[in-house]
């Protein structure tokens, strides 16, 4: 990543700024850094277990419910998972843990093969293949074959533990000569979900069957997708050996990761669901369903832009609207196809007058939700992550934002320890 030689006195101007430029710079040094984690891989970690997680979703939530079942420490950056920020998550680890975690993500063809000979996976746990890699990978089926990459590392001594509900991840168990072991709903999946009981907003109860017996797994997580991350947690520990009551019990523990399906007690008695890590349609309509399944006075959706839409997405975002007005009983609308969204809302039944829209300031959504959220409302927040929807759920609880950026691409910065939140940017500033 490399900006000309003009826009550098834009970009040190702020700290937002400045984080770009160390980004761009990581990002030169991967032949360096690269060579550096492999080596540390194979000289102090050489003993280490090596667990990866892959896939098309999910994997930030599997990775941490995963970790937290294995006993492995949570890592505040343990999410940045591009070629960036890979080796730094093989150096973190220390020479003298039994086990390490990373999760890899990719976003051209060929990464992962030269992932996996860095990272060396012992255990590889997949989570979905789906479309969320289309324009970068382009089918459905380049996209298994790149993430099967991971797969094929393993060796003979590994083990690939594969969601048993998705046929191209099933796919995978071709690819490999390690162990297979598989969780789902499936009939035949070694870690078979029977039920999931949303409790909402006090989390999930999962009842699990496995050839050791039948278990009751609890986790604060919200949205009965979040089965999917726990169910694999516990085949992952099932894959490693460890008693699965102990990782029962470390996963009443388990915290949603920032942004994902993440549960904000607003002071006013008013919940808000944060989902604002990616928008594709999947998952909006994952968070849909965990909305309408909530009890609540009033249900609102605050929606902003899709991710990987590129076939007419006009109509997409109407059936957005659509289904948003089946739920909701008020709903603000913003970015690039925000008439669309709230033209399908509208023509669904969601009355006019309880939508808003704003195309490009994101002040103006905050200070709609000001005034419409109340006591015993649940709210659901649904964006890209570089709109950065977390400044809304910063804002309804009370603290100073003045960041009016439409969009923010610094990868490694979150808006809750910017320095810019409550700040107004000039024009020289914007990096948008």
């Amino acid at each position: 990543m490399r900006y000309p030689l003009k826009q550098l006195p834009r970009l040190l101007a702020n700290p937002v700024g400045r984080s770009q430029i160390l980004t761009g710079q990581l990002h030169g040094a991967w032949p360096l850094l690269s060579r550096t984690a492999k080596l540390y891989r194979m000289a102090a970690l050489r003993r280490l277990q090596m667990v990866t997680v892959v896939g098309s979703l999910g994997k930030t939530t599997a990775t941490r419910a995963a970790s937290v079942a294995l006993g492995i420490p949570l890592h505040p950056r343990m999410s940045l998972n591009d070629k960036a920020f890979l080796p730094f998550q093989i150096l973190r680890i220390s020479p003298f843990a039994r086990r390490g975690i990373v999760e890899v993500g990719i976003d051209r063809p060929g990464q992962m093969r030269e992932f996996s000979r860095m990272v060396r996976p012992d255990v590889t746990l997949v989570t979905a293949v789906a479309s969320q890699h289309k324009r970068s990978l382009g089918s459905i089926e380049r996209t298994r074959d790149e993430k099967a990459d991971m797969v094929r590392a393993l060796p003979a001594s590994g083990c690939a533990v594969l969601n048993a509900d998705d046929p191209n991840v099933m796919w995978m168990g071709g690819q490999t000569k390690a162990r297979i072991l598989t969780y789902g709903r499936a009939a035949d999946a070694d870690v078979r979900l029977l039920s999931v009981e949303d409790r909402f907003p006090d989390g999930l109860a999962l009842t699990i069957e496995t050839d050791e017996g039948r278990r009751t797994v609890t986790s604060p997580l919200i949205g009965a997708q979040m089965a999917h991350p726990l169910l694999l947690a516990v085949a992952a520990a099932k894959a490693v050996g460890l008693p699965l009551d102990d990782a029962a019990r470390r996963l009443e523990q388990l915290t949603s990761a920032p942004g994902r399906m993440q549960l904000f007690r607003l002071d006013n008695g008013a919940l808000l669901i944060g989902d604002y890590s990616t928008s594709t349609v999947d998952t909006v309509e994952a968070a849909l369903d965990a909305l309408a399944a909530a009890p609540a006075r009033r249900k609102l959706v605050l929606l902003g832009d899709l991710t990987e839409v590129s076939v007419n997405p006009g109509d997409v975002y109407r059936g957005v609207g659509a289904r948003i007005a089946e739920i909701a009983q008020a709903a603000a609308f913003f970015g690039e196809k925000a008439k669309s969204a709230r033209s399908g809302a509208v023509q669904a039944g969601l009355p006019r007058d309880q939508t808003f829209l704003s195309e490009k300031r994101l002040d103006a959504v905050i200070e709609w939700a000001r005034s419409e959220v109340r006591e015993g409302d649940v709210v659901l927040l649904k964006a890209r992550h570089n709109q950065r929807f977390d400044r809304i759920a910063h804002a309804l609880n009370g603290r100073k934002v003045r960041c009016n950026l439409r969009s923010c691409g610094a990868a490694a910065i979150e808006c809750d320890t910017c320095a810019m939140l409550g700040r107004s940017w000039r024009d020289r500033d914007r990096l948008d």
